[in-house]
């Protein structure tokens, strides 16, 4: 090598070097660094559009300050490949974010000295495969949203101290099935919308500190007298294809999601199998009929889009002393009529195609539990609701009543004297067609003010369908009016002529007049008659000034 090649190399080396040391420098201008109160650094580049290269180029892997380096957020860019060496140095990291990037695969390496890393964040990447590093300190591992269909049979020996495991959306199917069974100190298992259809009763019975299990968006078949394990506590089965319900071991079990499966009927379930349960989802299913459950502690029962014709008898205080919520949405149901006394703080039934009309008994053995002491009802988007019976609500103490979105074009004025205006945080019937005679001048008179007063909000859509005069019309538009304007029809039409008027006027659309036979007839003989006349006239004038001209020559 000559003189002058060996300048350039170490001229380039020179510059190099320079700009690696303010590139170190420059890591805390892009990103945020914060020091906390044991002298460890946490580095956020969240959203700072790094890619591979800029990790090596601003010294990611090598500044001084790795050593106490605790947490690194690099979530959010374009990273698609991590240096082998990149955290060479950063022993003392417990917390790294790399959700959100481009990685497709991560080299052992890249993690192998952090012996105290508890947080590992890799969700929302396109991973296909994980080389499993040994991170004995590793507490929460989430691999979401990735391309991930299989894991290494020595998983469970990479992360001897794993507490949290998500493995969701990924590509995962029964291959896996005992590879999780070592990984004896799991708490939380996330495996939903993978492409499970069977899961062996032994991969979660043997994981004795499992408190959260999620299994649901699977094609899980069938759970094969699934033991699980007793301290589950949290089970969300919903989303597959269960003909049966996972009735054993459930003594302990306090959430319970089943919803959107192929169960018709429900098992025999000893009185002590829900003493625990607090929440009970079964809705989406055939269910026709429900049985005789003793569930001491259920607080939310969703039973909601199965095929019950009626609300069944075994929903009674007896049976759910505790019961706070009970969502009854999308049922086959033709008549509301509780048939046991009941007691709840909220009530959803919403989209029930064959409801026709509320009764005056259809709530009387409905009331509120000693620790609540209001009622919320919710009975929207009922395609055929058009009927509420003036005393329905005698003898309720509302919260909130929600008649959103029915076909009530008529509210009984003796609605006004009954419990539906002593809600304590109003009545909506939004959304109604509601038909603005005479008869709803009430609700000018009394609703509107009253609610006006208590839930503005409750105003904004409560609008009148018919008669056209009044079509989309505000009821609030009237409030504080002296008349009775929906019994006043003179004024409701000098009301529509003026808005309409104003509506013509608004546009910037010009005026056409279109012809006709007859108005061209009209148009011609007018013309004619002009003319006449100014013949005429200049005839006369004529005539008059040949007079006073022969008078003249006289004198």
């Amino acid at each position: 090598m000559d003189i002058r090649n060996l300048s350039i190399c170490l001229l380039i080396c020179f510059i190099n070097t320079v700009q690696f040391k303010i590139s170190k420098a420059d890591v805390c201008q892009i990103c945020i660094c914060s020091i906390q109160e044991d002298a460890t650094i946490f580095v956020d580049c969240h959203k700072t559009k790094f890619s591979s290269i800029n990790i090596i180029r601003f010294g990611l892997i090598s500044v001084e300050y790795n050593r106490t380096l605790a947490a690194f957020d690099l979530s959010e860019n374009n990273v698609t490949y991590l240096p082998p060496d990149m955290f060479e140095s950063s022993q003392r990291l417990r917390l790294i974010n790399l959700s959100n990037n481009l990685l497709q695969e991560i080299h052992g390496n890249v993690f192998k000295n952090l012996k105290g890393l508890e947080i590992l964040n890799l969700s929302n990447n396109k991973i296909k495969t994980l080389d499993s590093a040994i991170l004995p300190s590793l507490k929460s591992l989430d691999l979401s949203n990735n391309s991930i269909s299989d894991l290494d049979f020595q998983f469970h020996k990479a992360y001897p101290k794993l507490t949290e495991l998500n493995l969701s959306y990924n590509k995962l199917d029964d291959s896996i099935n005992g590879t999780l069974t070592l990984l004896r100190q799991l708490k939380h298992l996330d495996l939903s919308h993978n492409n499970f259809s069977l899961l062996d009763n032994e991969d979660f019975n043997v994981l004795t500190n499992l408190i959260s299990l999620n299994l649901s968006h699977n094609s899980i078949k069938f759970l094969t007298k699934q033991k699980f394990p007793e301290s589950l506590i949290v089970l969300n089965v919903g989303f597959n294809c269960l003909s049966t319900f996972p009735a054993t071991n459930l003594s302990k079990m306090k959430i319970l999601n089943i919803e959107f499966n192929q169960i018709s009927e429900m098992p025999t379930i000893t009185n002590n199998e829900l003493c625990d349960m607090k929440f009970l989802n079964i809705s989406g299913n055939k269910l026709v009929n429900w049985p005789n459950l003793k569930a001491e502690n259920l607080q939310i029962l969703d039973l909601s889009y199965n095929k019950f014709s009626s609300i069944p008898v075994t929903l009674n205080k007896e049976n759910y002393p505790t019961l706070e919520n009970l969502i009854f949405d999308g049922n086959l149901i033709t008549r509301i009529e509780f048939p046991s006394l009941l007691n709840l703080h909220s009530l959803i039934m919403r989209n029930m195609t064959y409801v026709e009309s509320i009764d005056r008994n259809s709530f009387e053995k409905l009331s509120t539990s000693a620790e609540k002491d209001c009622l919320n009802l919710t009975l929207t988007d009922n395609k055929k609701l058009r009927y509420l019976d003036a005393k329905a609500f005698d003898g309720l103490n509302l919260c909130m009543l929600n008649l959103k979105n029915n076909q009530f074009t008529y509210f009984n004025p003796m609605l006004s004297k009954s419990g539906f205006m002593r809600t304590k945080f109003g009545v909506d019937l939004e959304g109604n067609p509601l038909h603005c005679n005479c008869s709803l001048q009430w609700m000018i008179d009394d609703l509107v003010p009253w609610l006006y007063l208590i839930n503005p909000d409750l105003l904004n859509n409560l609008r009148c369908m018919t008669p056209d005069s009044v079509k989309g019309k505000r009821m609030v538009h009237w409030y504080m009016w002296k008349e009775q304007v929906l019994c006043n029809n003179t004024r409701l039409y000098s009301s529509r002529m003026t808005a309409e008027t104003l509506q013509v006027l608004s546009r910037n659309n010009p005026i056409t007049l279109q012809t006709s036979n007859g108005m061209l007839i009209v148009l011609v003989l007018a013309v004619i008659t002009l003319l006449v006349l100014v013949v005429v006239g200049i005839i006369y004038a004529k005539k008059i000034s040949l007079r006073r001209s022969r008078m003249n020559r006289r004198f």
